[in-house]
């Protein structure tokens, strides 16, 4: 019979979800810290700052957008992870609805751009990268916008 539920015997096998969900936001959150922290609460700047401003926040400092980039990029792992999990329990219990496909792509595009926005903020941190502005401004842009 489809839509039956399983027997109470029958488990589904994956990583606990409470733990990737204290993973993902461990990280997440942690990235936060640096910035305040190894800057003395210089705010973070947005791109509709003035273009020096911005310039002097990358150039100042590379070692906070290395730490933020490689946390961030550090959470884009359990949140697809999650995913993956929770579509696949989905599967299992045999739900049989759109939104578990628009789940798997949410949650998974959400992960690919967060790694990209990571590594593109990583990329600002590289010597020579935030001192051209007009290559800043591309990289930084395309790090906001993912």
């Amino acid at each position: 019979m489809t839509g039956s539920p399983r027997n109470l015997d029958e488990s589904h096998r994956s990583p606990p979800l409470g733990a990737l969900a204290i993973v993902f936001t461990a990280l997440f959150l942690g990235s936060m810290a640096p910035q305040a922290i190894m800057t003395g609460s210089v705010p973070f700047p947005i791109p509709y700052n003035p273009v020096s401003e911005i310039q002097a926040y990358y150039t100042r400092f590379p070692d906070v957008l290395r730490v933020v980039s490689f946390l961030q990029f550090g959470a884009a792992i359990p949140l697809g992870l999650f995913t993956a999990t929770v579509v696949s329990r989905l599967l299992f219990h045999k739900v049989n609805a759109a939104g578990v496909h628009i789940a798997l792509f949410g949650g998974l595009t959400a992960s690919v751009l967060r790694a990209v926005s990571a590594l593109a903020s990583w990329s600002l941190s590289q010597p020579g990268v935030a001192t051209e502005i007009g290559a800043m401004r591309v990289v930084e842009r395309f790090a906001f916008a993912t």
